[in-house]
């Protein structure tokens, strides 16, 4: 999986019905505040007009979705392109390792600045690696 970071274990790859999951394991007290930091600085880094980082999962007695199950989120309403769709798992490694607490801490604790709106050209970009990483759903 190309977009790997260097080091970092290979993710469960599930579709949830309204995006994609990269599921990771990790072995933390519920109270640790990396994840949270983690996903901060995700956001800062990854979320556009096209994408958006959801950091409220942070909470693991609120992280809970049960694949092969339809979303019903919102109305189904196919002719605007939101259709009710079913969850799936697309990819599960073989070993489910836990991410090791450096990347973590490393991940957490970059000094994140909010960058400038985005270009459309680069807007474009991110679309069309999505849309690669989309033909995923295909395989």
């Amino acid at each position: 999986m190309p977009w790997l970071p260097c080091g970092w274990p290979t993710p469960i790859v599930a579709d949830s019905g309204n995006g994609f999951h990269q599921l990771y394991r990790v072995d933390l007290p519920a109270d640790d505040d990396r994840i949270k930091r983690c996903l901060h600085a995700l956001d800062l880094r990854f979320s556009d007009v096209a994408v958006k980082i959801d950091t409220a999962v942070f909470n693991p007695s609120r992280i809970v979705k049960l694949y092969g199950t339809k979303t019903m989120k919102g109305d189904d309403c196919p002719a605007l392109g939101r259709p009710h769709r079913m969850s799936r798992l697309l990819h599960v490694p073989d070993q489910i390792a836990p991410v090791p607490p450096e990347l973590l801490d490393a991940m957490a604790g970059e000094d994140m600045v909010e960058e400038q709106p985005q270009t459309v050209l680069e807007v474009f970009a991110a679309m069309e690696t999505r849309a690669k990483f989309n033909s995923f759903d295909n395989h």
